[in-house]
């Protein structure tokens, strides 16, 4: 399981921007060991850019998580989320909202993310918006990415 960015807000965040499940590049022995827009991924640079152009500021307003905080997948490829993967899932997130006191909203990245969210059933505001991988926000035209 990821840790936290330490870059970011962590405990005292605002907002929670929750994934999925996290991804090889975050997860693996390879990877950072950290869900984070700083990951050497396509889709870490986007959100890096995509906060940076909405003007939020990681280290005072953001903590980024997933609703399943572990990898799914086999090193090559991750898997889509099992109710199951939900169920085991719930009590940590339980224990992590307990630790985010100043959280007003959730930010859910991805339509997985929002079933997910909804299927856990937490009685918290929740925001729906794309997730910022390559092939999706190459899909949208509404939605830009600097560089």
């Amino acid at each position: 399981m990821p840790y936290f960015d330490p870059t970011e807000a962590g405990i005292e965040a605002r907002i929670l921007l929750l994934l999925e499940a996290p991804g090889r590049r975050s997860a693996l022995e390879a990877g950072s060991g950290f869900v984070s827009p700083d990951n050497d991924d396509q889709t870490a640079q986007n959100m890096w850019h995509l906060l940076r152009e909405a003007g939020i500021d990681r280290a005072q307003d953001v903590v980024t998580w997933n609703v399943v905080p572990w990898y799914l997948g086999d090193g090559r490829k991750i898997r889509a989320t099992r109710s199951s993967d939900l169920d085991e899932a719930r009590e940590a997130t339980r224990e992590l909202l307990s630790m985010l006191p100043n959280v007003r909203v959730v930010v859910l990245l991805g339509r997985p993310a929002a079933s997910a969210w909804r299927a856990l059933g937490f009685n918290l505001e929740a925001t729906e918006a794309s997730h910022p991988s390559p092939l999706n926000l190459a899909r949208r035209s509404d939605v830009g990415v600097g560089g």
